[in-house]
């Protein structure tokens, strides 16, 4: 997954060429690489009381914001805290949603009790996106819902996501 974004100019590692992949992603890292892998347009509203304007990861969490992708406790982002595997799930079902239409069809039907069964380990608030994803063949990654994200677990889920939606092929 990681090579196959590199390949097509989304993701990369730092200034020695390292990609890291074990390392925890931060929310603004995690925001950054889907608003690059989705190219969006930064607007000028800044959506969180704490990411200043003139900080590297502004434009992609309030682009990210903008489009309905993410969401803080309220005016906050906490842009350095490390993400959740399920916040990262949460965040990239409504991408799907936004970027086909089985992602969009899966997003208006609730969790079944037959479902429930499936992902009643991750939060209330994320289980729904669990099932979309997993609905959609990307759920990916063998991390525990509540397990801080790695570089490469959400490599591994905006790869499968983009394929499944059909915005890269693999």
């Amino acid at each position: 997954a990681i090579n196959t974004l590199a390949v097509y100019g989304l993701v990369s590692g730092d200034g020695s060429g390292n990609f890291r992949p074990s390392d925890a992603i931060t929310r603004a890292e995690f925001a950054s690489m889907v608003a690059s892998a989705l190219n969006l347009r930064t607007p000028e509203r800044n959506y969180f009381s704490d990411v200043p304007a003139d900080a590297w990861y502004a434009g992609a969490v309030n682009a990210m914001a903008a489009k309905g992708f993410l969401a803080g406790d309220g005016t906050a982002f906490r842009p350095n805290d490390t993400i959740t595997y399920e916040q990262m799930v949460t965040c990239l079902s409504s991408v799907a949603a936004w970027a086909s239409m089985d992602g969009y069809e899966l997003a208006q039907k609730n969790l079944s009790i037959g479902e429930w069964e499936n992902y009643y380990m991750y939060s209330e608030w994320a289980q729904t996106s669990a099932r979309n994803l997993d609905a959609l063949g990307a759920l990916v990654g063998d991390q525990q819902p509540q397990d801080p994200g790695t570089r490469e677990t959400a490599a591994g889920l905006l790869c499968a996501l983009m394929e499944a939606t059909h915005l890269i092929w693999g």
